[in-house]
């Protein structure tokens, strides 16, 4: 892999396109796209199937977008003010999902 590599492709058709509608259904809900977004199509993609790494904000906690899994390169921003906030939010699922805390303390 070329050290330029910043984002591989999805690896099935069905998956991709579970991306590209997982990123309408945010855009539906009221999630704020401010990165990304689509597929990108630029020369490095020839053969693959690539989707834009893609960030969300004004996302809340009971959009689609929070509570299930996408597989793909998409970031929803939940803000939260205490540590306690943020459990609640994590927990506040139905499944197990994964999730990471960035801030600047």
């Amino acid at each position: 892999m070329s050290t330029d590599t910043h984002v591989g492709p999805v690896t099935t058709p069905p998956q991709y396109q579970k991306i590209l509608d997982y990123i309408e259904i945010a855009k539906q809900d009221g999630a704020k796209c401010v990165l990304g977004g689509q597929a990108y199509t630029g020369p490095a993609a020839k053969g693959g199937q690539f989707v834009e790494p893609t960030i969300f904000t004004d996302v809340n906690n009971k959009m689609r977008i929070a509570q299930e899994e996408v597989f793909g390169p998409l970031l929803a921003v939940i803000p939260f003010d205490t540590e306690e906030d943020a459990i609640s939010i994590g927990n506040d699922v139905d499944f197990g999902l994964a999730a990471g805390v960035w801030t600047r303390i």
